[in-house]
């Protein structure tokens, strides 16, 4: 468990090095680096699967989440290393984004990051219905705003 700690410490600390203009050395070993940490995450999936069989695989919402967080790193490596005509800065910088989330995986073993996220959650739900109900409030305004001014 520590090894897997320490693995997505690293992930997230190559993820937060890169930069725009870095010379080609340190993007080769950042490159390295970013296969190393996938190909990791990647064995680690295939032994959950055939460990506890595809069906309870699937049945776990971490596991569907840790899944689909490492397949979009393998498409990402796919891209970086293959000849693909797909290959566009802009596609590598939103799949480099997404797998960022693989951070939130600490939240399996760091309780109270698990409790931090839960709460961030519930107030966003609260904050969506506070948000529905101004656009509300504006588009009722807005209605009695042009009877009253005749659709002037």
């Amino acid at each position: 468990m520590i090894i897997y700690i320490a693995y997505l410490i690293i992930y997230a600390l190559f993820f937060c090095l890169s930069r725009y203009g870095m010379p080609k050395s340190v993007t080769k070993a950042m490159d390295i680096a970013n296969t190393t940490c996938t190909m990791y995450f990647l064995c680690e999936m295939i032994i959950r699967i055939i460990g506890l069989g595809p069906h309870v695989y699937i049945s776990y919402g971490y596991n569907l989440y840790d899944g689909s967080i490492t397949i979009i790193g393998v498409i990402d490596v796919a891209l970086l290393w293959g000849n693909v005509s797909l290959r566009s800065p802009g596609m590598l910088t939103v799949f480099r984004c997404l797998r960022l989330l693989l951070v939130l995986r600490l939240a399996r073993f760091w309780k109270s990051l698990k409790k931090t996220i839960d709460v961030l959650i519930n107030s966003l739900m609260s904050v969506v219905w506070l948000t529905v109900l101004l656009f509300l409030f504006l588009f009722v305004t807005g209605l009695v705003g042009m009877t009253v001014s005749g659709d002037r």
